[in-house]
């Protein structure tokens, strides 16, 4: 119970992450019972396509930072311990030790869930501003 106090909010982004996988997968479904289009790229409201896929976004960006997570640790394991960056990850991520099996893992976990933030804050804000402010119609 003690990582789950540390970790709360990491806990919160995760089931953020599977609900929108979930209403997403439910969305499609009744799009197809209907008929409707079920391509799963976001369209605007006044029939545009530019808008951003926030589940696509959000597992790009998990990947990108889970992955460069492991560079960073493989760079720490072979430079010298003065300029590689075990201090800095353990600040970043709670819980997060250093060279141990269960703080890789944790780590790992944890930077996926910072790129599927960023993705899950990111791509609402961005499809907002992109209906208001947006100049995404053609000009003939």
């Amino acid at each position: 119970m003690e990582w789950l106090a540390e970790n709360w909010f990491w806990v919160l982004v995760g089931i953020l992450f599977i609900a929108v996988h979930l209403f997403s997968y439910v969305a499609m479904a009744g799009r197809a019972a209907t008929g409707a289009r079920s391509s799963p790229r976001a369209i605007d409201i006044n029939g545009g396509g530019n808008m951003l896929n926030t589940k696509l976004v959000s597992w790009a960006l998990g990947l990108f930072a889970a992955v460069s997570f492991v560079v960073c640790v493989i760079y720490g394991l072979v430079t010298p311990q003065y300029i590689h960056m075990h201090t800095f990850l353990e600040q970043v991520l709670p819980a997060f030790k250093w060279l141990t099996w269960w703080g890789f893992l944790l780590g790992f976990v944890e930077s996926f869930l910072y790129g599927v933030y960023a993705g899950l804050v990111f791509c609402p804000i961005y499809n907002w501003l992109n209906r208001r402010l947006g100049c995404d119609r053609a000009v003939t």
